[in-house]
């Protein structure tokens, strides 16, 4: 499990420290703890690494810890963050990048214990992943969190449940990497998770989000035809 605290203070380095140290070895979770006390130690660390679990100080003295949040969340939909701070006044913004907790400072130690409690209770294993390529760097992103993906000129956008993430990388590719028995080419330039599917009825197919798209007429049967299936299978793990 690699963990990441960002953090400028020495004082609450120390404190966090002790605390995040102190709960994976309550929890007898393995653990890689990285601390950055820059934002520019954060973002040298995060080109070679992807963290499980952050726990980031939003009053940094370079940049807002929200921003540096949007960051890691670009890079990850899967990457649990944690907010440390001494104020509630940016609680509405890290919920916005899908902030696991929200911890006002001196963390307690039962309150850390418990973001890794939690942490382990989502964690799915073993879990898919597909990896996408963005610039030079690779982001990984779990399968079972994917909505769908679009595609818009040159753009992909692939929609999860925690965020969006966009890069100039064929939609094939991705396709590929992605489970046919759970995703699903609706039409050029999309692809779906038959879980996020509310109705195919006639020529269309709509969205939970009530996104309507006009289904393919090459694949038509056999989109339909994979789609009940799809919805058997669930029916017959209930």
């Amino acid at each position: 499990m690699k963990v990441l605290l960002c953090e400028d203070n020495s004082a609450d380095i120390k404190k966090a420290r002790e605390q995040i140290e102190a709960a994976a070895e309550a929890c007898r979770e393995e653990m890689a703890l990285e601390i950055c006390e820059t934002a520019e130690a954060c973002r040298a660390y995060l080109k070679g690494e992807v963290p499980d679990l952050v726990f980031m100080d939003i009053f940094m003295a370079e940049i807002s810890g929200v921003v540096l949040a949007r960051e890691i969340r670009d890079l990850s939909a899967d990457a649990q963050i944690v907010f440390l701070t001494s104020s509630n006044e940016f609680a509405a913004e890290s919920y916005e990048v899908g902030a696991m907790d929200y911890i006002l400072k001196p963390p307690a130690q039962s309150q850390v214990k418990k973001v890794f409690e939690n942490y382990m209770k989502t964690r799915k294993s073993p879990s898919r992943y597909i990896l996408v390529k963005r610039g030079r760097d690779e982001v990984k992103i779990e399968e079972a969190g994917i909505l769908y993906v679009r595609t818009t000129g040159n753009e992909t956008s692939i929609y999860t449940k925690t965020g969006v993430i966009r890069a100039y990388y064929p939609l094939r590719e991705i396709e590929k990497q992605l489970d046919d028995h759970c995703f699903l080419r609706i039409r050029k330039g999309l692809v779906t998770s038959m879980g996020y599917i509310k109705t195919m009825e006639g020529d269309y197919c709509v969205l939970k989000n009530g996104e309507e798209y006009a289904i393919s007429r090459k694949n038509k049967a056999e989109n339909r035809k994979k789609f009940y299936a799809y919805q058997f299978s669930q029916i017959e793990r209930r």
